[in-house]
């Protein structure tokens, strides 16, 4: 049996860690992390060459939760993507 997830605590809960994260990072920690999230997103796009057509959809929807975050810690803001 699975668990019941609360959707609205879950949001909640990754806002507080995304915001804390952001707050506690300095320029140097934020580009480090960003320039991993770059290189992970890039892997995955360049995977996506020669996956398995099945996964397609799956490693797509991966890369672009990649760059989101990317872009949201780079720029201090979410941008409402849900993962």
């Amino acid at each position: 049996m699975t668990a019941s997830i609360d959707a609205t605590a879950a949001a909640r809960v990754a806002d507080k860690a995304f915001s804390a994260l952001h707050a506690t990072l300095t320029g140097d920690q934020k580009q480090s992390v960003v320039d991993w999230l770059d290189a992970l997103a890039a892997q995955q796009l360049i995977g996506m060459a020669t996956c398995n057509p099945a996964m397609l959809a799956a490693n797509q929807l991966r890369a672009q939760q990649l760059i989101a975050l990317t872009d949201a810690i780079s720029t201090g803001s979410t941008t409402g993507y849900v993962f």
